[in-house]
């Protein structure tokens, strides 16, 4: 029935742009603030995209191989994806152009189920990299682009974990904006 259909669809965009506008709110980084470079998205199971909000378009398929690669490397198995856990990724090897680009998802589940992902993606102005910034182009290696956490699990049960945000306070020049984003990506995913 298409027009069902068009109105179901349009309930999960807005969905997903009402996340776009609180996470951006919430967020102290004038970057996803100021500059609106953030995007929130549903995904299915697997990790294909499903409804977007406006933003940074480019990395609709960065969350989906962040998604992909966790699936991929076991991580149900070994962690489990439970309601109210957080994951982040700003490995650009995994998903994203590089460590700037910060994404996290949150496993939806129903009746214990695994039936879809919420996500958000922030450009994080400031990640520990050898030049402030942390997008310089004359970077030889990849240890000088600042701290990678690839598809590292930051929060359960909605509580992010201290351990983590204390690795960022001591690895960024300002993690002010990284720490944040990222409850501005969980509140917006938390939404969706």
């Amino acid at each position: 029935d298409p027009i069902r259909f068009e109105i179901l669809y349009t309930k999960l965009v807005q969905v997903v742009m009402n996340a776009h506008e609180v996470g951006r709110l919430v967020s102290a980084s004038p970057m996803t603030r100021e500059l609106g470079e953030v995007i929130f998205g549903l995904y299915t199971p697997e990790g294909d995209a499903i409804a977007l909000s406006h933003g940074l378009i480019v990395h609709v398929h960065t969350i989906s191989r962040m998604i992909k690669w966790m699936i991929a490397n076991g991580y149900e198995e070994s962690m489990g994806f439970a309601e109210g856990d957080y994951y982040v990724n700003n490995d650009p090897y995994i998903g994203g152009a590089h460590a700037l680009d910060q994404m996290i998802v949150t496993p939806i589940v129903w009746e214990g189920e695994l039936v879809g992902w919420a996500a958000g993606l922030s450009h994080v102005p400031e990640v520990g990299a050898t030049a402030p910034g942390g997008y310089e182009v004359f970077f030889r290696t990849r240890f000088e682009e600042g701290l990678f956490l690839p598809c590292v699990k930051i929060g359960e049960n909605d509580e992010f974990r201290r351990d983590l945000e204390l690795l960022v306070e001591r690895s960024v020049r300002t993690p002010v904006y990284w720490l944040t984003d990222n409850r501005a990506k969980a509140a917006g995913a938390r939404m969706i």
